[in-house]
């Protein structure tokens, strides 16, 4: 009987450790998305500063 508690933890904090890493990598995927879109647009208005 005591095999299937451990079943059942190995695969509730399976599923809470996969949930964790995917909403982490998501994250940091938008974070670098939006840092390279404000670089960009930074970059954009100091060019057009220079002119």
């Amino acid at each position: 009987m005591e095999h299937f508690v451990l079943i059942e933890l190995v695969a509730f904090f399976g599923l809470a450790l996969g949930i964790g890493l995917w909403q982490y990598f998501k994250m940091d995927r938008e974070l670098k998305r939006d840092r390279a879109a404000r670089e960009a647009r930074e970059a954009e208005t100091s060019r057009g500063e220079d002119a």
